[in-house]
C-alpha cells in the first residue's frame, strides 16, 4: 500500500475505510430499523400460521431462488416448523414443504392472516 506525505499508515487506514463505509452499506441490510419495515420477518412468524409475503430481498440471487421456489410478494405460506438453534424454517408454499435458511428467512417480510382469509380447506 502506497503512503501519502505526511499522513500516518493507521491515518490512511482509517481515512479508506470511512470512504469504503457506502460501498459496504446494502439497502437490504438488517442496519434499517425494524420500524421502517411493515410486518414480521418470516423466521419470526408463529408455527402453523397463514401468512402473505409483502417484501422480498432486492438481491437478485435471493429474488431469483426464492421466485423458483414459488414464494413471491402477495403469495400465502402456511409456516409449518421452525427448526432450534438457527436452523431452517419450513413453510407450505402452494403444496410443497420448502426449507428456507435463517438468514434468507430473516429477509422475508411477511404479515399474518386471519383463518378467514388463509385458503385452508383442510
Amino acid at each position: 500500500m502506497s503512503q501519502r506525505p505526511g499522513v500516518l499508515p493507521e491515518q490512511y487506514e482509517n481515512e479508506m475505510q470511512f470512504h469504503l463505509l457506502p460501498l459496504i452499506v446494502r439497502p437490504d441490510s438488517e442496519s434499517y430499523a425494524p420500524s421502517q419495515r411493515t410486518g414480521i420477518s418470516l423466521d419470526r412468524a408463529p408455527q402453523r400460521e397463514w401468512v402473505e409475503v409483502i417484501e422480498v430481498p432486492h438481491g437478485r440471487r435471493a429474488s431469483r431462488h426464492l421466485g423458483q421456489l414459488g414464494i413471491c410478494v402477495n403469495e400465502r405460506l402456511r409456516v409449518l416448523n421452525t427448526a432450534p438453534l438457527g436452523g431452517p424454517v419450513l413453510v407450505d408454499a402452494g403444496g410443497t414443504t420448502v426449507a428456507i435458511g435463517r438468514s434468507l428467512a430473516r429477509r422475508i417480510m411477511v404479515r399474518r392472516l386471519d383463518s378467514t382469509h388463509s385458503g385452508d380447506t383442510h
